[in-house]
């Protein structure tokens, strides 16, 4: 069985669309723990309306945000494989059967993870990035991933013991726990685009420096000098250089144009899902 982790505050409208993505998957042995984070919207209200057994609903009475809400779901997960999918994003109808059957040929690999797609629900723009070269690679041992986590399968049994989201960081706590959960262990990225990302309707320049400030400060605390430079190089880009070239442009800078195949194939998974809402 798959555990799928989903963290959300304020869902609506857009988890429906998460929510759909997962009951047309053509693999159907999975688990949905959802961590409602004290939304305050009507989340809630839709969530208490779901009948599929196989969701696990779990609500905080208050918001403590996205690290506690991760945590939670990673303790209360019973499968035998893990996998993430934020309210806002949705899956290729495909994922799940195709991430399990690799991970099942391939037994020495801890941790699979492939492209992004990057879209939006309001506007025509798309993007994809971080394909891999489907080699088997060792995570380091110096806390740098180079693992996508929202699109990550993980085996469950691997994840290094004592290992938890840092209920500490507001942003960032996604890759940190890979870091330290699969140090030294077997992954593999594919060139499979299986994980449609609405990056595009969130995405905010004014959010870029906070960001990037705290990750020099994480690689300044834990000294690791090479990802403090870029860190530091990247934050000041987002004070000076990122807002004279506009948010379309930046976001532009992070990938490609999709092939005619990927964008055929997110049009499809899209159709398929509004067909059943």
């Amino acid at each position: 069985m798959v555990s799928v982790i989903m963290p959300v505050y304020n869902g609506m409208p857009y988890i429906r669309y998460s929510i759909q993505s997962l009951l047309i998957q053509t693999y159907s042995d999975w688990e949905c723990i959802i961590i409602n984070d004290g939304s305050t919207d009507n989340t809630q209200d839709f969530l208490d309306r779901l009948t599929d057994t196989r969701f696990v609903i779990y609500h905080f009475d208050k918001n403590r945000g996205r690290s506690s809400a991760r945590q939670k779901g990673l303790e209360l997960a019973r499968g035998k494989y893990i996998a993430m999918l934020d309210a806002d994003d949705i899956y290729h109808f495909e994922k799940l059967s195709r991430q399990v059957e690799m991970m099942e040929n391939n037994p020495e690999i801890s941790l699979l993870s492939g492209g992004l797609f990057s879209f939006s629900y309001e506007k025509n723009c798309t993007m994809v990035r971080g394909k891999g070269d489907s080699v088997i690679k060792k995570m380091s041992l110096s806390g740098r991933c180079p693992v996508t986590h929202a699109n990550s399968i993980f085996r469950a049994e691997d994840v290094e013991p004592g290992t938890h989201y840092d209920c500490s960081l507001e942003r960032g706590e996604d890759l940190d726990f890979l870091s330290k959960a699969f140090a030294g262990k077997n992954y593999m990225i594919t060139d499979d685009i299986l994980y449609y990302y609405s990056e595009f309707d969130s995405f905010s320049l004014s959010r870029l420096p906070r960001i990037y400030r705290r990750e020099v400060l994480i690689a300044c605390k834990n000294k690791k000098y090479k990802s403090f430079f870029k860190g530091g190089v990247r934050y000041l880009a987002s004070i000076f250089i990122f807002p004279l070239l506009g948010a379309e442009r930046v976001l532009k800078l992070r990938g490609k144009a999709p092939s005619s195949e990927e964008s055929a194939a997110f049009v499809d998974t899209l159709n398929k899902i509004k067909q059943e809402l």
